[in-house]
């Protein structure tokens, strides 16, 4: 009985008692919900009273344009949204671009192509930027070929009326953007007095200072003809004339 005790307690004395780690306490995750971003074109529209430097809100209309098409019922707000944002801004490569995007947004399904043109023809009324007019005025040009081509069209004639004021400008640009837009819309109307009288007012063009005014003046008067519209006889021998011209664009 004595031996048996003896190795019990030798057993006991040598084994070796391993202590447990203390246990770490569970972390729990926290899950966070990342806000969505709408990519949408109308979506960053809305944003563009939040940047102030013009070099952000460029980049934020070049996403508009890379988000386009509008779904159809964001284009009215987003047509207002950009109308309002052309005064507040200073710098001219922004309204150009505002501008821009407007004449892209009035080719898509749904858009009222009327309205587009008058709110840009408005905006145009208080500019003072050559090439921001002349954007305008590429807007206007490209939506007016979406409007059923109906002689004596009330806007095609407001087009040709609004032509003819900035032909005045002193840019050759702004100039060049008219004369398209009178070849284009004037109508094809021999017993209209305005006819006769707009395309005289075109070949006093062909006597321009710039000869890329001239040459265009030359190619807006050739249009007119090719869609019909008779061109007056007296017009031919300064046609003729032009061949000598110094200047390459205006002689081709």
């Amino acid at each position: 009985m004595a031996a048996v005790l003896k190795k019990r307690a030798l057993a006991e004395y040598s084994q070796t008692v391993q202590e447990q780690p203390p246990t770490k306490p569970i972390k729990k995750l926290r899950l966070v919900k990342k806000s969505v971003v709408d990519s949408s074109g109308g979506a960053y529209i809305g944003l563009l009273d939040k940047y102030k430097t013009s070099y952000d809100i460029l980049q934020l209309l070049l996403r508009v344009s890379d988000s386009l098409p509008l779904p159809e019922d964001d284009i009215p707000l987003a047509v207002k949204r950009l109308c309002e944002n052309v005064p507040k801004q200073k710098e001219a490569a922004v309204r150009v671009k505002i501008l821009s995007l407007l004449g892209e947004i009035g080719t898509e399904a749904g858009s009222d192509v009327s309205s587009i043109v008058e709110d840009i023809l408005g905006l145009l009324a208080k500019e003072t930027s050559h090439k921001v007019i002349a954007e305008g005025l590429n807007s206007v040009f490209k939506l007016g070929k979406l409007i059923p081509d109906v002689s004596g069209s009330g806007l095609h004639l407001k087009l040709i009326q609004v032509s003819k004021e900035y032909l005045k400008d002193t840019n050759h640009m702004v100039k060049r953007k008219c004369l398209s837009i009178i070849g284009k819309f004037l109508p094809n109307n021999e017993r209209d007095p305005n006819t006769l009288a707009t395309m005289r007012f075109v070949n006093d063009y062909t006597h321009s200072e710039d000869p890329r005014v001239r040459a265009d003046a030359f190619l807006t008067l050739i249009a007119l003809h090719e869609r019909g519209i008779k061109v007056d006889v007296s017009f031919y021998n300064e046609t003729c004339q032009s061949l000598k011209d110094d200047y390459e664009v205006v002689r081709n």
